[in-house]
């Protein structure tokens, strides 16, 4: 697969014999958002088109852009106006697991430059095709992502599904760049830290699943005060007193330990120490007595792991402000503007976009008729 190769530019609309065609894996967005090539690069269908089918599907169906993003074989990562990225199907793409970290390296290092995407999961992935004219085909989608990015670029997703294609957000190539410079340096210098479980740890927390985030994020800290304690903490000691390396090293085998070690060599702050010892804590009740962690458990987990790589980052020279990471995922959410079924006399109409009735069900006031009705599957309201 060869990116950044174009015969001519402008609209083509000669009939030539079929162009090469790359198989390739694509990963559909979990939130639906355009990558564009700069701000003049426009789709704009109005609520009629979307309604109708009759939107702009092709350009669903382009590359915006390709980016050297360290693929083997020299090969680019393809950035796709609807939200996909794309990257050739290489023999060394054994499993579903070695594509998502293909994707999930760069989506880490795009979290890290602050741009708030999901992480990317087996069931986003798809087998597709990728022509040298610069479009793509979803193919084989392995979930229900995938095949809605499929729809839409067929225009025949209908309905609801296509209410996503109304005014989504816009990330640019400019802004993917300066994402990845800023990110890329981060996890070449957090060596021992994965990609794809930091993204994990911060997507779960932003989509309020704080079990998963807390197990995730603490799996990246240890990780991280491993590369402390081996590139920090036992090199400053072995140059001051050699003879105790051995004996450190054999005793201080578990991050509870090491924590303590480091906190009086003064690598840990009173400040992170708190969040650490929090973090550690519901880490342990969740995984030896099942406790429920909460959103702050969660969030201090997360505030830990950045100031961590902070420091692994300070260390080495690398520019990295951990806020970048967290913005997004903050303990107190703003909630989301309010999408869903309400009624026509509680909707607050100036701010109301768009909208269409429902087919009425047994139960509502405008319901008309009648229905199945099967024992035992009607309520009865009874007093306690």
């Amino acid at each position: 697969m060869v990116g950044n190769k174009t015969k001519t530019e402008g609209v083509g609309t000669v009939a030539e014999e079929e162009a090469d065609r790359f198989p390739c894996v694509l990963a559909a967005p979990r939130n639906f958002h355009l990558f564009v090539q700069d701000d003049d690069d426009v789709w704009s269908p109005t609520l009629d088109e979307i309604n109708a089918g009759t939107y702009d599907a092709l350009k669903l169906k382009r590359v915006s852009f390709y980016l050297d993003v360290g693929l083997p074989h020299g090969n680019p990562m393809a950035f796709a106006f609807d939200g996909s990225m794309i990257i050739p199907r290489n023999p060394h793409l054994r499993s579903a697991d070695d594509a998502m970290d293909e994707f999930n390296r760069v989506v880490g290092a795009m979290v890290i430059g602050g741009l708030g995407l999901e992480q990317v999961c087996s069931g986003d992935l798809a087998f597709g095709s990728l022509y040298a004219t610069g479009y793509f085909r979803y193919e084989q989608p392995h979930g229900l992502l995938p095949t809605l990015h499929q729809a839409w670029g067929e225009a025949s997703a209908g309905g609801y599904l296509n209410i996503a294609l109304l005014d989504p957000p816009r990330i640019t190539k400019g802004e993917v760049q300066a994402a990845m410079a800023s990110g890329k340096p981060v996890l070449d210098t957090a060596q021992r830290m994965d990609p794809a479980t930091l993204v994990m740890a911060v997507s779960h927390h932003a989509a309020a699943e704080y079990r998963n985030s807390l197990l995730y994020s603490w799996l990246v800290v240890e990780q991280l005060i491993g590369q402390i304690w081996d590139d920090v903490f036992i090199p400053a000691k072995a140059a001051s007193f050699q003879e105790r390396i051995g004996q450190l090293r054999s005793s201080a085998r578990t991050p509870a330990v090491r924590i303590e070690f480091l906190a009086e060599a003064g690598l840990i702050d009173r400040k992170l120490y708190r969040y650490v010892k929090r973090a550690r804590n519901a880490r342990n009740e969740l995984i030896h007595k099942g406790s429920k962690p909460d959103q702050d458990d969660s969030y201090f987990s997360l505030v830990a792991l950045t100031q961590f790589l902070e420091l692994i980052c300070n260390e080495r020279g690398v520019g990295f402000e951990g806020k970048s990471l967290l913005q997004g995922v903050g303990r107190r959410r703003k909630r989301q503007q309010s999408q869903g079924v309400m009624s026509a006399e509680k909707a607050n109409w100036p701010k109301v976009s768009h909208w269409r009735p429902l087919k009425p069900i047994p139960g509502e006031n405008s319901w008309t008729g009648e229905y199945e009705r099967r024992p035992g599957i009607a309520l009865v309201r009874t007093l306690r």
